[in-house]
């Protein structure tokens, strides 16, 4: 029985499950089909043009933890692996784009790509999975015996209803978690930043403190853009709850942990929780963390922001500063530029919801953490197949990154391969 798969954002995640929805198909194990709703571009998150990264910066994870990591036989069978593995690895990727781009990587180190190298890795993987492609913003979710996707089309403004799917996989980040109301030229967040780096440039080379809010990911690869721009003079000030970044270096006995689920199966609640907030949450790859070595002219501010905004008026016709209000110290720190890189808020899909499903959910956000299925599925009474992989740390360590995105597809995909073959 055919099976039906909306997936919301076109990126790593929606890439990995459309690769194996097709592998499945090829194998004749399911007949899955995938239908992916991004609202501006396959990858966009990656490709520089859209935010949240210029397209050259270098992918920390592995690259060889590409679609299909870490290839699990057991879970669909040899066939199934084997397929991708040579449809959509990054390997195979290389071997397609030109006779010499896996030599050059190989005899190069394997080097991580740049961001914007992954990106057209996932635009090539999801055209060659057959997915059905819609541009636009989603505007609701609906559940009525199956699913429906409402969303406005890019293209022309059009509001689309789509029907039928059977499950929903929501992969996109979100919108950034705010600090205050304030909107100012100078104050961007990690998205805008990467976005407007001619401003950014423009203000930095004025003069005046650098406040970035936040130490993980985000946060760490802004802090290295000032520095690797030339920006060594400049005061930057972190503000965050710790006091410094946690680098994340490979090795063997943490690596294993993602793709081993009999090892995290034996960690308790509370490991979890540390693995995850040490490892994948607020972890910054060495990479970056040896670029941000080179700063001297970095510093931590302990506390959490408040809010922002605009200080006093000079008077003498130039612009006030930017006021960073610490929580609970009475500290006011000013800056003539602030990012905010705190993170993304993994729950805002509620809102596509009817209000009383979401009203449901944030009354129990815990515990639906807590009960999340095998497949990366929320426990919502009405809402089955609602899949929220970036949720899911207490699962696995993995599967809200990019460390196991075969092992993710594979969960999510179960139920409906299940169903297809009955």
């Amino acid at each position: 029985m055919r099976q039906e798969v909306a997936i919301i954002g076109g990126g790593a995640k929606a890439a990995a499950i459309a690769a194996k929805a097709a592998a499945l198909r090829a194998a004749r194990r399911a007949d899955i089909h995938v239908t992916i709703f991004e609202r501006h571009a396959i990858g966009a998150h990656w490709d520089g043009g859209h935010g949240y990264t210029d397209g050259t910066q270098p992918l920390c994870t592995p690259a060889e933890r590409d679609l299909g990591f870490p290839y699990d036989c057991d879970s669909y069978g040899d066939s199934v692996a084997e397929h991708m593995q040579s449809e959509y690895s990054w390997m195979a990727h290389l071997v397609r784009g030109g006779s010499t781009r896996y030599a050059r990587w190989i005899d190069g180190g394997t080097r991580r790509p740049s961001h914007g190298d992954f990106a057209a890795y996932l635009r090539d993987a999801i055209a060659r999975s057959g997915a059905d492609i819609r541009i636009g913003a989603v505007t609701a979710l609906r559940r009525t015996g199956s699913w429906a996707v409402h969303y406005t089309e890019a293209s022309n403004g059009a509001a689309v209803q789509v029907k039928g799917f059977d499950g929903v996989v929501v992969t996109s980040p979100g919108p950034q978690k705010g600090v205050g109301t304030l909107v100012d030229h100078r104050y961007f967040d990690g998205a805008t930043f990467w976005q407007h780096l001619a401003d950014v440039r423009a203000i930095a080379e004025g003069g005046g403190r650098i406040v970035i809010l936040g130490s993980g990911g985000t946060a760490a690869a802004i802090a290295a853009w000032f520095v690797t721009a030339g920006f060594r003079n400049a005061e930057i000030r972190m503000v965050a709850g710790q006091p410094t970044f946690f680098t994340r270096v490979s090795n063997l006995f943490e690596n294993r942990i993602f793709s081993d689920d009999a090892l995290w199966q034996m960690m308790g609640t509370q490991q979890r929780l540390e693995f995850n907030d040490r490892l994948t949450r607020g972890a910054v790859w060495d990479a970056v963390t040896a670029t941000l070595e080179r700063a001297e002219n970095l510093a931590f501010h302990v506390g959490q922001a408040r809010d922002v905004r605009l200080g006093d008026d000079p008077g003498d016709g130039t612009e006030p500063e930017l006021v960073v209000e610490i929580a609970g110290s009475g500290t006011d720190l000013p800056a003539a530029m602030v990012i905010n890189a705190i993170g993304f808020d993994a729950w805002w899909f509620t809102q596509l919801l009817t209000s009383r499903q979401k009203s449901v959910i944030d009354g129990a956000r815990a515990a639906l953490v807590a009960g999340m299925g095998y497949d990366l599925s929320l426990p919502v009474a009405g809402l089955s197949g609602l899949h929220a992989p970036l949720l899911s740390g207490n699962v696995g360590p993995g599967f809200t990154s990019l460390m196991v995105l075969g092992a993710m597809a594979d969960r999510i995909l179960k139920p409906y391969c299940d169903r297809s073959a009955t």
